[in-house]
């Protein structure tokens, strides 16, 4: 039978990171990462993990969309240019989706919570509303992308016999 693995334990924060209301955690591996508000959110059981997914998601697309448009002409890990600029390209349109997805309102709260990294009594003091119902409407917007991203990765894609024989109709009907 296999030990468990220990839990991650909790470092206490720098004075730097604590200007910024941030925890830094050692994870199993020994890796130190920062740990945000919706981590805690998967933590206390408010998201699920394809929940977290989605909110890493849009942070990665929107960190390439947004930072990596403005280095495109670093390649940083040996990749060429080129496939920087593609992945910039592809970054943006599934950036420009997942705003679709949740609308004005929600960009602007995924881009403060997620992104910025802005704890949840910041943005609503801001914004002059309420903790506790900012709090849900975070927690649906990233449910609402969750759904989005799972409708985009489970979409049906178009057979490449289905598109032949298409393609065959339309030419007997041009003909």
């Amino acid at each position: 039978m296999k030990p468990r693995p220990e839990p991650a334990k909790r470092v206490r924060a720098t004075s730097e990171r604590k200007l910024h209301n941030v925890d830094v955690v050692i994870d199993r591996c020994g890796a130190e990462r920062i740990d945000s508000g919706v981590m805690a959110l998967h933590r206390n059981g408010s998201l699920t993990d394809s929940d977290l997914h989605a909110a890493e998601r849009f942070y990665a697309d929107y960190a390439l969309a947004v930072h990596g448009a403005r280095d495109s002409e670093k390649t940083g890990g040996g990749g060429s240019p080129d496939s920087m600029g593609v992945a910039v390209i592809h970054a943006s349109a599934a950036l420009t989706d997942a705003i679709e997805a949740v609308g004005s309102y929600g960009k602007a709260i995924l881009v403060a919570f997620v992104v910025d990294g802005l704890s949840l009594a910041k943005i609503a003091q801001s914004r002059g509303e309420n903790r506790q119902v900012l709090t849900g409407i975070v927690i649906s917007t990233i449910k609402r992308l969750s759904d989005h991203y799972y409708a985009v990765d489970n979409r049906p894609r178009f057979p490449m016999k289905r598109a032949r024989s298409v393609q065959k109709q339309l030419a007997s009907l041009k003909a």
